[in-house]
């Protein structure tokens, strides 16, 4: 069936390549005989889950233009108020096997019970690309793009096209609950006013192999690409997990490698400092051992100084018993503080000799450490 629209406008209310004409009142049919009153079930919009099974859709490989006039159709049973918002008219809302209508529509709009799913295919004339989505597969040549096309200025909405226009001239039917069936009320088309019409989407599959026969060169000519990736792959996966790990590895290793050295510097400073202390304990700190040296000298400077002097008269020897004892006692006491001070400083070599090895055992120790290291 076919009737003219108008609009506010006066431009295709339909497709783009849908002109423009005067109302009519009258149905068209490509078989002259009058229309039928009972039709055949109203084909459902196509969900992504009719096309998860792989199946062979018609191909859509050549240019398709709409014709001049198409059939609008609405529910007489669910009209809107003027006005209002909602579905009030639809592009060939029960399409009839040899209707002028179909041919609103590309051929094998309506194969194998799918709503306009062509493979491989593009958007025909006169629609555009509303939504582009890509499925990705472990292989890309499997990759499926599908392209959701409209009609020239409709707006995508679910699973149909739909425009918002002044007046619109539209077949009703209504529908029969017990037969399951829309039957026509009127061969009169009616005018629709403040309407929303609609139109089926359809749906293009292509591959990167159907690319050149379709003629998209390059990513210009396939706008607007969602992703909707499956999920990844085992092997991808694998690759992701092994890459991770070993990058947790690598930071582990270089934190360790850091925290190792700074120790390492911490302790060859402190070894620095204990060295340096030792060093200046040996050339500074044995004041006492001086000490000692100076007094000895001293005593055998005197001792050498009595030995040279000449020896009292034997006689005196006798008769001055008192002198003899003085020079025993003071004898006597430069022996003891001879042999206190070789003391002290024998406790104050050992007291080196111990530090110093106590020293050469840590730098083996730390060399040992290097070497292992």
């Amino acid at each position: 069936m076919s009737s003219s629209i108008e609009d506010d406008e006066s431009t295709s209310s339909g497709l783009s390549s849908i002109a423009s004409a005067e109302p009519s009142s009258t149905i068209s049919l490509s078989d002259p005989t009058p229309a039928p009153t009972t039709l055949v079930i109203a084909p459902k919009p196509t969900n992504e889950d009719d096309l998860d099974d792989d199946g062979i859709f018609p191909p859509m490989t050549t240019p398709w233009t709409g014709p001049v006039d198409c059939t609008w159709t609405f529910d007489a049973n669910k009209v809107p108020r003027s006005g209002s918002d909602g579905l009030a008219a639809m592009l060939d809302l029960q399409p009839i096997a040899g209707a002028r209508s179909l041919s609103c529509y590309p051929d094998a709009m309506f194969d194998k019970g799918l709503t306009g799913v062509y493979s491989p295919g593009t958007c025909p004339h006169g629609w555009t690309t509303v939504s582009l989505r890509v499925d990705t597969s472990e292989n890309r040549d499997d990759e499926t793009t599908t392209a959701i096309c409209c009609s020239s200025e409709y707006t995508l909405d679910g699973n149909l096209c739909k425009r918002s226009i002044s007046s619109v001239l539209a077949v009703p039917y209504t529908y029969n609950q017990t037969a399951q069936t829309y039957d026509a009320v009127s061969d009169t088309p009616t005018t629709l006013y403040g309407a929303t019409i609609a139109v089926y989407t359809i749906r293009a599959l292509f591959k990167d192999s159907d690319k050149d026969a379709l003629g998209l060169k390059d990513e210009d000519d396939i706008p607007g690409t969602e992703h909707h990736g499956r999920s990844l792959s085992l092997g991808a996966r694998i690759g992701i997990g092994v890459g991770v790990a070993v990058f947790v590895l690598l930071a582990i290793g270089a934190l360790a490698f850091w925290l190792i050295r700074r120790e390492r510097k911490k302790t060859e400073k402190r070894r620095a400092h204990e060295l340096g202390a030792v060093g200046s304990m040996r050339h500074t700190s044995p004041g006492s051992g001086d000490n000692f040296y100076a007094a000895a000298d001293a005593n055998h400077r005197r001792d050498r100084s009595r030995q040279t002097a000449e020896p009292p008269p034997a006689y005196e020897a006798a008769t001055d018993s008192n002198s003899m004892t003085e020079n025993d006692s003071q004898l006597s006491e430069d022996t003891a503080t001879r042999d206190e001070e070789i003391r002290a400083l024998q406790v104050q070599k050992e007291a080196i000799q111990r530090r110093i090895e106590e020293l050469e055992r840590s730098e083996t120790q730390s060399q040992e450490d290097n070497r292992r290291g």
